[in-house]
């Protein structure tokens, strides 16, 4: 259920104090604590706002919230940040003040910003994607104020395409004019949304007469069960990415980088500390290190550097690792010489519970990170083998595609492990797992061994986990669109709603995975190694700065306690 909406137009110089009065007061007789919040507003010198409807909502129903917590930032504070190309910083603002304030409420009423004409193209994008990183669904204004029947239902159906066009939730819609009963109908044909209109003079001083004529125009009595009890119908990627920079926040784990004077790692741990949500462990020579931040102009000032070379627990780690390895024969001189490999060092870390997670990858390949993992951390109980998965944040939704990243052709005994395994890992990033077991060929339309694999591969993950929705072989379209899963799988609880993608082998997962990521505008995290004992992530050599930060965040996540 949405626990708030935002208010929000596609036009300039619309009054919004008869709309959001009534709402707030529908609100409140039907919830037990609703708030206000404007993510972005104007105020003087002396902190207090420039709109003069937000005063009058805090007056009228006593809300005892300082100024300070019912936004989250000025126009000019977003305007900077926005400028500077720190768009995502400034909704991480905003959502933080947002989360907060939902601690203490059952609703909250967000108002979108008013700059008064300035720029409003630039403003409707910038209410969207709040709307869209709050995930929250919207309740369009309209400015009737002279205009024909007929601007204001072009107007009207103008506005629902745009927002339809992105995908977004619009619960509902308000127009500040009367209409005849006949051309209220007429609007509403052929929408699904409740569509309202106000008297075109809306622009009150006297709160309880801007009431007065909400009640003669809404029946706030029905308005308000409805918008509480509105179903979001997606979580965007957006919200997925703050959901878990919020659990890394409360968690705080300790993660490790081994690859300590890599200028993408840099960058990314100045981002991290901005973000403040783990804490970071840069392996290296100290010296070499801070000069390398001070050469790149970074703001890190609270990293931690560990040199292997000097670090008082090398012997101690070195110790261990022969401990562990004593079956095979190594010795606590050649354990000494494995510490000096930081994916090693890192790994000890780790497994001695010096950092709760390490991720590395950036500039040596997946086997330097993951030899280590197996030697060290090992696979938990019950599983065999590692596997890879991505995080897939597409437009609408974030998905999972495994495994394309350790096993180059696994035997349907390891694709069901995979599945399932992978399944389990959905759950943990709160995706409800719906499992596509992938192939050339849907049902039974195909034949052929690596047909036949999938096939085998689904039996026994039925065996194995007879409660997990999955079915296969599907090919991909069939897996993610209803019209042709309705053609090809129309029986299938999988086909057409798929979650996690699981792909017959090394070759397909991983071209898929980057061919996405290059030519789309999907944000990939990963690979992300599950079956370990404790989270030891890779990173592509072609990593970005962002998927260093994501990967860092989804194993700060990954940290379980025993």
């Amino acid at each position: 259920m949405a626990k708030s909406v935002y208010v929000t137009t596609t036009e300039s110089y619309i009054e919004k104090s008869v709309i959001s009065l009534g709402l707030m007061r529908s609100l409140l007789d039907q919830a037990k604590k609703v708030a206000f919040f404007i993510p972005i507003m104007d105020v003087d010198s002396y902190g207090k706002p420039i709109d003069s409807d937000v005063e009058m909502i805090l007056k009228q129903f006593a809300l005892n919230i300082p100024v300070k917590k019912f936004y989250a930032c000025t126009y000019n504070e977003a305007q900077k940040l926005i400028i500077e190309g720190k768009s995502e910083h400034l909704y991480e603002i905003i959502m933080k003040r947002y989360e907060k304030l939902m601690e203490t409420n059952d609703f909250i009423l967000c108002q979108g910003t008013c700059f008064s004409g300035k720029n409003m193209p630039a403003e409707f994008m910038l209410n969207a994607n709040i709307a869209e990183a709050l995930n929250i669904p919207i309740v369009h204004l309209i400015n009737g104020k002279g205009k024909t029947f007929d601007e204001v239902k072009s107007a009207l159906l103008f506005s629902l395409a745009v927002y339809r066009m992105r995908d977004q939730d619009v619960a509902c819609v308000f127009i500040n004019r009367s209409f005849t009963r006949d051309q209220m109908a007429s609007l509403r044909e052929g929408l699904s949304i409740p569509v309202y209109a106000i008297p075109e003079d809306s622009s009150l001083s006297d709160p309880d007469e801007a009431l007065a004529i909400f009640d003669q125009s809404v029946q706030g009595e029905v308005v308000a069960p409805y918008l509480l009890s509105y179903k979001i119908k997606r979580h965007t990627p957006l919200q997925f990415k703050n959901d878990l920079l919020r659990q890394a926040r409360h968690t705080r784990r300790t993660i490790v980088l081994p690859e300590g004077t890599e200028e993408r790692i840099l960058r990314a741990v100045e981002e991290l500390e901005y973000l403040d949500v783990v804490d970071l462990v840069l392996l290296g020579n100290e010296t070499a290190i801070r000069e390398k931040i001070a050469r790149l102009k970074l703001k890190i000032e609270r990293i931690r550097i560990v040199d292997p070379s000097s670090d008082p627990n090398a012997e101690i780690y070195a110790a261990k690792y022969a401990e562990i390895r004593a079956a095979k024969g190594v010795t606590l001189d050649q354990a000494r010489e494995k510490m000096k490999d930081l994916s090693y060092y890192g790994t000890m870390m780790v497994q001695c519970g010096q950092a709760d997670g390490m991720v590395s990858g950036s500039i040596t390949t997946t086997a330097n990170t993951i030899r280590p993992a197996f030697e060290i951390v090992r696979t938990k109980p019950g599983i065999s083998r590692v596997s890879g998965i991505y995080l897939m944040c597409l437009k609408n939704q974030t998905v999972i595609f495994a495994d394309c990243a350790v096993n180059p052709n696994p035997t349907p005994e390891a694709l069901a492990e995979i599945a399932i395994e992978t399944a389990k890992s959905a759950r943990e990033f709160g995706i409800e797992p719906r499992v596509a077991m992938l192939s050339y060929s849907t049902g039974t339309s195909g034949f052929g061994p690596d047909v036949d694999k999938i096939h085998e591969a689904v039996r026994i993950a039925r065996e194995m986990a007879p409660e997990l929705l999955l079915d296969g072989p599907m090919q991909y379209d069939a897996a993610v669109a209803a019209d042709v899963a309705k053609t090809k799988m129309p029986d299938s609880p999988v086909a057409g709603q798929a979650s996690v993608f699981i792909f017959p082998d090394l070759n397909a997962g991983n071209i898929t995975c980057k061919a996405v990521q290059r030519n789309t505008s999907a944000v990939l995290i990963g690979p992300i190694l599950q079956g370990l004992n404790k989270p030891i992530n890779d990173l592509s050599r072609g990593c970005t700065v962002e998927d260093i930060v994501n990967t860092v965040i989804v194993t700060a996540n990954q940290v379980h306690e025993n």
